[in-house]
């Protein structure tokens, strides 16, 4: 008997289902339109674009080294930029040269006034002194020997020649 409840029991909710199934179908309800904003046409230029992947290699390279050693004060351009010839790149620090030229400059003076002290306070080499030709002393006061016998140089050396010219 068991069995046969079990079974009217199944018919019995099967046919409450279905008789509850029997009531109006759902009828599809549109959603509400959408808000729109509504403008007028504008006519104008339009710039197209078009992306395109890849690589850009530069056809010239230059290696920029220093001539002189020192650090960078300051970069005078942008990486990318194009330069020109003759236009500044970098600044270097310029206290240590401004020194060096400063102690050139004082050597420099300190050697020019030696010179002129020198030229002042020492005699002159008797090789460097102009001196006549043998020639022409010959020709205007004769040979050496006869000028040494002259009143004026034996009254200056006292008596004596004072020897070869």
């Amino acid at each position: 008997m068991d069995q046969r409840a079990g079974c009217i029991r199944f018919v019995m909710g099967a046919a409450f289902i279905a008789l509850a199934g029997c009531d109006e179908p759902n009828q599809f309800q549109p959603p509400p339109p959408p808000n729109v904003i509504v403008q007028a046409p504008v006519i104008r230029d339009v710039t197209t674009f078009t992306e395109y992947t890849g690589r850009i290699v530069a056809f010239e390279e230059v290696d920029i080294r220093a001539r002189v050693p020192g650090f960078l004060e300051s970069v005078e351009f942008t990486e990318g930029q194009v330069v020109e010839k003759d236009q500044i790149l970098f600044r270097i620090e310029a206290d240590p040269y401004e020194a060096a030229l400063a102690a050139a400059n004082a050597d420099l003076a300190q050697n020019q006034a030696a010179e002129g002290l020198a030229a002042t306070t020492l005699p002159k080499p008797s090789s460097m002194r102009p001196r006549p030709r043998c020639s022409v002393r010959k020709r205007q006061f004769g040979t050496p020997r006869s000028i040494s016998r002259t009143p004026r140089f034996e009254a200056r050396s006292g008596g004596e020649p004072p020897g070869d010219l």
